[in-house]
């Protein structure tokens, strides 16, 4: 009888505890089409529990029972608050307003970079007053070993007048 006793004691309570926790779940929608909103979150403030809405925009969270503030956002909608009393299973479906459009946006086009102005990106000038101001050797101004001063330029070899212009081929120059 003692065993009986506590056995059923031990029911009671169980039973007592499960009935504490009761679930909220519902649909989120859009309030002017009807579409159900996927992705949609349904949190609970105060506290660190929330839900995301399936592909069929529903959504069931439980809880335990008490009275909850509950947010829904969903990205360009207005947040809706909400005070939910759960003391039972309850369904609650969310209608979400769309939030009001930004105004026209328009792109304009500017020039970002002023030093390129030309689409020849490997193009060096070479000034008269440039080539004047190297050394020369007995008198004359060598045009070659001028051009030889220039980065990625480099002679064909003693004796060859040719160029190597970035790795190019001699005949390649004009």
């Amino acid at each position: 009888m003692k065993r009986c006793l506590t056995f059923a004691l031990l029911v009671c309570c169980f039973v007592g505890r499960s009935q504490s926790k009761f679930t909220l779940s519902g649909y989120v929608r859009d309030s002017l089409s009807g579409e159900t909103l996927i992705g949609a979150s349904v949190m609970i403030s105060g506290q660190s529990k929330g839900i995301v809405s399936n592909s069929y925009g529903f959504y069931s969270i439980t809880l335990d029972a008490g009275t909850y503030t509950v947010a829904t956002t969903f990205a360009g909608y207005l947040p809706f608050d909400t005070v939910i009393v759960l003391d039972r299973n309850t369904d609650v479906n969310f209608n979400l307003l769309q939030r009001a459009m930004l105004q026209e946006v328009i792109v304009s086009s500017r020039r970002r970079d002023n030093n390129v102005t030309a689409p020849q990106m490997g193009k060096i000038d070479m000034s008269v007053t440039r080539i004047k101001s190297v050394p020369v050797l007995l008198g004359e101004v060598d045009l070659l070993k001028t051009l030889q001063l220039l980065p990625g330029v480099r002679n064909a070899g003693e004796g060859n007048t040719g160029l190597y212009v970035r790795g190019g081929g001699p005949d390649q120059n004009l």
